[in-house]
Parts: C-alpha cells; sequence; structure tokens
C-alpha cells in the first residue's frame, strides 16, 4: 500500500494541475466454446510525464479453468519518448501458471508518442516507431502435461522471449497501428493436443493453445466520422509447433460522449487448414477525468 501511495505522490508532482488525469475503463466479451473474458483497468499519470496502470483481467472457457490476470504498467511520456515497464503474473489454474516482465520505448517523429491524432487532416499528423522485449517464465505440473501428453516425462519450465517492433501513422483521416512480434525459448517445448482460442485471449495456457513463433497485429481507424470512430484490426499468428497459423479479423466502433467512451466489436476467428471459423464479440466504456 505504501508503495502505491508513493507512486501516485510521484505521479501529481510531475506535472502541472491542468495536465494531470486519471480513466478507468472496463471490458467484456463471449464466444465459441463458452468463452467469456471481463476486464478492468485504472490509470493515473500526467499528459507529460509518470503515468500508473494497474488492470486485471478474468477468463474461462470450455478448455481452461476460470483464470486471472493481474498487470501493472508504469511509464513516462515526454514530447518525443516514452518508456514503459510491465510486469504481469497468472497465478496456478489446471497446474500451469506465469509471470513477465516487460519493457517498451517510443519515440514520435511527429506528433506524441501516446496520444492518437483526433479529427480530419490533410497531412501527416502523427508518425512513430518503438521496440518492446517481453520475458515470459511458464511452469504447468507434469500431472496436467500428462492429460494432453502421456509421453511427458517432467514438469514444463521454459522461459520465452518476445521482441517487438511497432509502429504508428495518422494520415488523410486515418490512424494506422502495426506491429509485430518474434518469439524464443530456452527449451524444447510440448506437443499440443487442443484446439487453439483467439490470440488475444490474455494469460491463455500456450501449452494447451499453441505457443507463439511469429505474430503481426494491424488496426485501421478512422477519424473523419463525427463522433462514432469504427476500426478494423487483423492478426496473423504462427506457432511453434505443428498446428496452422490462426487469423483474427475484427470491425469495431467507439463513440466519445463527453468524458465516456463506449465501443463495441466483432471478431471472427480462423484457425486454419479449413478448421471450422469461430465469432467472438463484446463491448467496452471507459472514462477519463
Amino acid at each position: 500500500m505504501r508503495t502505491t501511495l508513493a507512486l501516485l505522490s510521484l505521479v501529481f508532482a510531475c506535472g502541472p494541475a491542468r495536465a494531470l488525469y486519471w480513466d478507468a475503463g472496463t471490458q467484456t466479451s463471449f464466444g465459441a466454446n463458452a468463452y467469456s473474458s471481463a476486464s478492468g483497468f485504472v490509470e493515473v499519470g500526467a499528459d507529460e510525464g509518470l503515468y500508473v496502470r494497474p488492470s486485471v483481467a478474468f477468463y474461462h472457457s470450455d478448455f481452461v479453468k476460470a483464470t486471472k490476470v493481474y498487470t501493472g504498467r508504469v511509464g513516462w511520456a515526454g514530447k518525443r519518448l516514452g518508456l514503459a515497464v510491465e510486469g504481469s503474473f497468472t497465478p496456478k489454474a489446471d497446474g500451469y501458471q506465469n509471470a513477465a516482465f516487460a519493457a517498451d520505448a517510443t519515440y514520435a517523429v511527429i506528433g506524441a508518442p501516446r496520444k492518437p491524432a483526433e479529427g480530419s487532416s490533410g497531412g501527416l499528423a502523427r508518425l512513430l516507431f518503438g521496440l518492446g522485449l517481453r520475458q515470459i517464465n511458464h511452469q504447468e505440473s507434469l500431472a496436467e502435461l500428462q492429460q494432453r501428453n502421456p509421453a511427458a516425462d517432467r514438469p514444463l519450465s521454459a522461459g520465452q522471449s518476445d521482441l517487438t517492433a511497432f509502429a504508428a501513422a495518422s494520415l488523410l483521416g486515418l490512424n494506422l497501428d502495426a506491429s509485430i512480434s518474434q518469439s524464443f525459448y530456452t527449451r524444447s517445448l510440448p506437443r499440443l493436443l487442443r484446439p487453439i482460442e483467439p490470440s488475444a485471449v490474455p494469460g491463455a495456457n500456450p501449452t494447451a493453445f499453441g505457443f507463439p513463433d511469429t505474430s503481426a497485429q494491424a488496426r485501421l481507424t478512422f477519424r473523419t466520422v463525427p463522433v462514432v470512430k469504427p476500426y478494423a484490426t487483423f492478426e496473423w499468428r504462427s506457432l511453434k509447433t505443428d498446428q496452422p497459423a490462426a487469423r483474427t479479423y475484427t470491425a469495431g466502433a467507439s463513440a466519445k460522449v463527453s468524458l465516456l467512451e463506449l465501443s463495441a466489436f466483432y471478431s471472427l476467428y480462423d484457425p486454419g487448414r479449413g478448421a471450422p471459423k469461430h465469432g467472438f464479440s463484446g463491448a467496452s466504456a471507459a472514462i477519463r477525468f
């Protein structure tokens, strides 16, 4: 508690009163295989300076018992440079747990590192580039592994390193965000026997749903539409085992009324190789002061 209060005090000391803000939001989604998720966050900080963002996510499906993911992020944003560190923890569920630590840096050539361009523009309103590194430690009991692979002879203890490059641009009333990640592992990985769920699921047990190899994501947001902001995303993920590459297509829209922002989306998940596609839908709400 003292650490949290000290961080918040530091945040509020980092800039003039007019630059301070706090955000809070929640999101829920539902889909195939009795999948459901709910998440929430609070963010406190300054438009230019330090910010703190704790969050929590809950999800479950026919394949995974109820799972929680706790995340904390602390960052700093200047006029051009943004820096952040993040830690997360997934408590044990079905014999599996993980802990992760990440750091990333963003440099804005045009615009600000943490603020998307708003409204219409006839020229280049924002251009930024960044790099991120995430280290994940996976742990799973031998008994759980043997339920999927009877030949398993030892519990899983594997490290995963994700190197990510990302970029964003705002041009002609559009925001485009894109990223690509490559994953590296410290040891060989177990064979998978379960169907794979969407890659966006936080904290999902990769020993059950697929260790990622290369992942890519792109998001296009239309800024020229008044009040409502439509967007579309595309995700692609290849895996370390013999599972096919998976794709997720999402369409959604957000609307901001005064301090409140509401959004809704629909995702179509394609597991590849002619397997049945699955639909997921959700909604979110956020408020900023």
